[in-house]
């Protein structure tokens, strides 16, 4: 295991740089902090630190169906999701019915990670997320390396003319 230590803070405003310690005129403070990784023979991973999968298929809620999202990376240590992160793509014309899809790695079901579960309302502009749009089912396992997780979406969309989404999932590996 190695330990990186390394100095990360930025602030938008000076009154938030002050109250982190910094001088007036500063445009960035910078505060120490650190985290472990471990090898597992192939790569570096951090131990204690949350990581977000960022989904590499966009799926497309108009239509039924199963979409894989992404496939964690190869490695021995297992993956454990906490969340489920939802990007809007594309999206042209109104929504009329938001879709209703679910996230996981069971064939024909997809949803023993994220149950089913309409999305929000508010996910009706590009470039809108949402971190609390899909359910986490009960008991989720730890997931191995090199699984393929899985969208189906159960209820497509109405009213859009094209509605294309990016799932992200967020969680850590256990080492």
């Amino acid at each position: 295991m190695i330990t990186y230590y390394g100095q990360y803070i930025s602030a938008e405003t000076e009154a938030e740089i002050l109250l982190m310690n910094g001088k007036a005129g500063d445009v960035a403070y910078a505060a120490d902090t650190k985290l472990r990784y471990m090898y597992n023979g192939a790569s570096w991973f951090p131990t204690d630190a949350l990581r977000v999968l960022r989904g590499t298929t966009p799926i497309d809620v108009k239509t039924a169906g199963n979409t894989k999202v992404l496939t964690l990376p190869a490695t021995s240590f297992r993956f454990v999701p906490v969340a489920a992160h939802v990007e809007v793509l594309t999206l042209t014309g109104t929504v009329i019915l938001q879709p209703s899809l679910s996230l996981g790695t069971n064939a024909t079901s997809y949803n023993n990670l994220f149950t089913s579960s309409p999305l929000s309302g508010l996910l009706t502009t590009v470039g809108l997320t949402s971190a609390s749009a899909l359910s986490i089912a009960n008991a989720v396992a730890p997931l191995a390396g090199s699984t393929d997780v899985y969208a189906k979406v159960n209820i497509t969309a109405t009213g859009a003319t094209t509605y294309t989404l990016r799932a992200d999932i967020m969680g850590y590996f256990e080492v």
